[in-house]
């Protein structure tokens, strides 16, 4: 512990697990529902999981910020792609491959059939194979039945696609003369904020649209956390800044109209300083160091809903006895880190990887920006993308599937 810190380490701080703690947040709100529990209650005005995501997007705005100062526009993309897509691709193959007809034997005692369901596993494969991250269909067959969440096997993967989004944004933003970055980053953060305050009254009096909620609820959350990372050269980083933060935010959501996801991302800025000030004081030695080196966080969230759904599978048919709350997410928890960390070795960090040894070529594509801080944003080829953040969906933000 270092209360005396003075500025965000970028090699030594507890980043990542802070990012495992979201993932694993997300785990503990979906259990609700996923489990068929009952009894989640909201936190200053949201979930469990929705304050996670909060702190997945504001982390990755301020990350990713710092890559795209750092890297030319082709290079920015392809580590953008590369960070996300093939953890990704493989989560749904794994799904088709294992979990769903895994799920189809527990619940029949038979495989025949499974190929020719509908809809298929081939087209869940190819509906959501695009580099978007648009979900084109969430289910396979009837593998899900009589779950308390039927027909959902990849909830936690909607949110992929706004950060996606957010990512493209940045990447145009920061493409403006130095000079004119922060100011334009700071325009958007305060329009999409300002769109949040009125999105529930566009909704109620012209249907607004899924799309339109998601982007205004989750955008001002990565736009307050690459704000952040512009201005961090200007601003001085100190506990009691921390504290302040902490306070402010707790009365905004907790005594004010701005509560829920509408209007909340007048937090962003101040929940990132808080959460980069804790990530250095409280730096965890060796397990810091450990979840540097393995980041599982992202595995974790993109996998966590779907062995939620399979152990609801379990349950519903008898085959084991529906535990206590604590078990079940303990239980979640444990597998979803479990294969979070297989990810990342095995598929996260090779594509990392190679997207490091295409840097030269990819470099001279486009010419390197000018940063307004030279200063490295740390391993962000490693580290810059969650995973959304929810990165399973709570109930508050809904798109194409609704979740707690």
């Amino acid at each position: 512990m270092n209360l005396g810190v003075n500025e965000f380490d970028a090699r030594h701080n507890s980043l990542n697990l802070i990012r495992l703690a979201f993932a694993t947040m997300v785990i503990f709100s979906h259990a609700y529902i996923l489990g068929g529990y009952s009894g989640e209650r909201a936190i200053l005005g949201n979930t469990i999981s929705g304050w996670a995501v909060m702190g997945f997007f504001c982390v990755s705005g301020y990350l990713v910020t710092g890559s795209r100062c750092n890297s030319s526009a082709p290079l920015f993309l392809m580590q953008r792609v590369g960070r996300m897509f093939p953890g990704y691709i493989v989560c749904n193959l794994i799904t088709v491959v294992v979990f769903a007809p895994v799920a189809l034997v527990l619940a029949t005692g038979r495989i025949a059939g499974y190929l020719s369901t509908q809809p298929s596993p081939a087209s869940y494969v190819f509906a959501n194979l695009n580099p978007a991250f648009v979900i084109g269909q969430y289910g396979i067959g009837d593998t899900l039945a009589g779950v308390p969440y039927p027909n959902v096997w990849s909830g936690s993967h909607w949110t992929l696609y706004y950060e996606f989004m957010c990512c493209l944004v940045i990447g145009v933003l920061l493409s403006l003369a130095p000079r004119w970055r922060t100011v334009g980053v700071a325009a958007a953060w305060v329009l999409t904020t300002g769109a949040s305050l009125i999105e529930p009254t566009l909704q109620s009096r012209y249907s607004a649209g899924a799309l339109f909620q998601g982007f205004a609820q989750l955008m001002p959350f990565f736009l307050g956390g690459s704000l952040a990372y512009l201005l961090k050269d200007r601003l001085p980083f100190r506990w009691y800044i921390a504290l302040s933060s902490a306070v402010v935010i707790i009365a905004l959501t907790g005594f004010s109209p701005v509560t829920g996801w509408n209007g909340t991302g007048l937090i962003a800025p101040l929940y990132t300083y808080t959460i980069l000030w804790i990530s250095s004081a409280f730096p965890l030695g060796k397990l810091g160091t450990l979840t540097r080196k393995y980041d599982a966080s992202y595995g974790t969230y993109i996998y966590g809903f779907a062995v939620q759904q399979l152990v609801s599978v379990l349950i519903i048919h008898g085959y084991i006895t529906k535990p206590p709350l604590s078990v079940d997410i303990l239980i979640v928890t444990v597998v979803s880190v479990g294969l979070g960390l297989l990810s990342w070795r095995f598929v996260e960090q090779p594509a990392i990887n190679a997207v490091k040894a295409m840097r030269p070529k990819l470099t001279s594509a486009g010419q390197e920006p000018t940063s307004e801080s030279t200063e490295s944003a740390g391993p962000v080829d490693a580290t810059d993308s969650p995973a959304s953040d929810d990165s399973a969906a709570p109930a508050e933000v809904s798109a194409s599937v609704s979740l707690p």
